[in-house]
Formats: structure tokens, sequence, C-alpha cells
């Protein structure tokens, strides 16, 4: 058994106690820093590159554009060109997509992660994600709500979770949709 005290001495190795190791246990991950190496040597792209898939189907694949906006877990973000590096967890929401000749274009995200690359590439994936056009009105979308806010008061605990998820996303798409 290794002592802390043998560990803590400045004339200690490792390498006798790893050669009595089987190599599996400590062989240096090369795939990793292979893969660190070819993102760090490739060339950043003169905008913003956004890759925004669904499990059906991909919207966005590698597209320039000028600007995204994202609802976050920690507030609404908009990326840039150029933005630090970040991982975050998607919040149902409208995501706002300009191109680079300024149009917009806005899909309601259920949810999902949202990963900038260090060479200017946003990547987007979402369980679903529907434009914002192809909402039904407020008024039907209201009636929806109100039909999940009255089935929550008579849910079981196992369905509770289900039905706040559903009130959750239902309040989303209506504030999306006044505005």
């Amino acid at each position: 058994m290794l002592s802390l005290r043998a560990v803590l001495n400045p004339g200690f190795s490792w390498r006798p106690v790893l050669n009595k190791l089987p190599r599996t246990l400590y062989v240096t991950r090369k795939y990793a820093k292979n893969a660190a190496k070819a993102t760090s040597e490739a060339p950043a792209a003169d905008g913003l590159l956004l890759s925004f898939a669904l499990p059906s189907s991909t919207l966005y694949e590698r597209t320039p554009v000028t600007q995204v906006d994202i609802p976050t877990e920690h507030g609404d973000m908009g990326i840039l060109k150029n933005h630090v590096p970040i991982i975050e967890c998607l919040r149902p929401g409208v995501i706002k997509i300009t191109d680079v000749n300024g149009a917009t274009d806005k899909l309601f995200s259920a949810g999902g992660f949202a990963v900038q690359q260090p060479n200017n590439h946003l990547c987007i994936t979402s369980p679903e994600a529907f434009r914002l056009d192809d909402f039904a009105s407020v008024s039907e979308v209201t009636s929806l709500l109100d039909q999940a806010k009255t089935q929550q008061a008579t849910a079981s605990e196992t369905e509770k979770p289900a039905v706040d998820v559903r009130i959750s996303v239902l309040e989303a798409i209506l504030q999306a949709l006044r505005g």
C-alpha cells in the first residue's frame, strides 16, 4: 500500500508503482491530445457558423450567421463571432437566428444544449424545435395552458412532473407568441 508520506517525498517516483500496474490503467490518451491539437490548428471561420440539429433532422449545417440569441438556464444570451467557448443548457424559449443578410429566423425550442467551439462554430442540439410561425393562435395556446393547469390540480404524484413541464413549455410558447 502506498503511503501519503511516500507521495509527499520530493524524491518519490511513480514509475516503479506504474510498472506494477497493467498498462491499460495508465496509458496516455493520445487520441484526446490529437483531437485537441487538430482543433487548435483548425483555421477559425470568418464569421459564426451555426449547426442546429434535431433527432429527426438538421436545420442548419455549418451555416454562416451574424448572431444567434439563445434562451439558457442562466438567462438569455447573444452569441456573436469570437464568443468565448461555452456549454449552455437551453430552457424552453425562442432561438433567434440572424443570417449574414440581416434576415431573422425564430424557432421555438423545447430545450437542449448549445456549445460554442473555439473556432467560431456554434452547435445547438434540441429534442424538438418549430418555427414560431407554425404555432396556433394565442387564444388556442391559452386554452391549452388552462387545460394543463386544470389537469395539474388533479394530477397524481407520478403525473405532476410531466404536467409541470407541459405548463412551463406552454407558458414559454405563449410568451414568445405575445412578443
